[in-house]
């Protein structure tokens, strides 16, 4: 009882609860269209951000490897780095890079995550 209540509120000392993510992970499990790529091109340089803003699109995500990156690459490709820059401009926060190798078991002391955020400012 009073112990069990002790641990559950332990666990969320220091730490924040992000509301606006559990409204939006339920958003997507009601319509789950909003996780669906609705957009595909050969590179970034392809896509207008400032008609995606304009359609209200708020937010982007783009995969690392073979998007904003070559495999196994922690630099931005040299050919998509000013269009990039223009999309962090319009879109400032509301950017981020899925990746299938860094944050997981495999980057156990998040240091791909770290390297991948340093080298890219997102």
């Amino acid at each position: 009882g009073k112990q069990l209540l002790l641990k559950k509120i332990s666990f969320w000392k220091g730490q924040s609860f992000n509301s606006k993510a559990v409204r939006t992970v339920s958003q997507v499990l009601r319509n789950p269209q909003l996780a669906i790529p609705h957009i595909a091109v050969d590179n970034i340089n392809q896509i207008n951000f400032e008609t995606l803003k304009n359609l209200g699109i708020k937010a982007l995500v783009f995969d690392k490897d073979n998007t904003l990156t070559a495999p196994y690459v922690d630099q931005i490709h040299p050919s998509i780095q000013q269009h990039l820059k223009k999309c962090l401009r319009l879109y400032k926060h509301n950017v981020c890079i899925m990746s299938n190798s860094a944050g997981t078991n495999d980057d156990t002391d998040y240091s791909m995550v770290k390297k991948i955020e340093s080298n890219t400012n997102i």
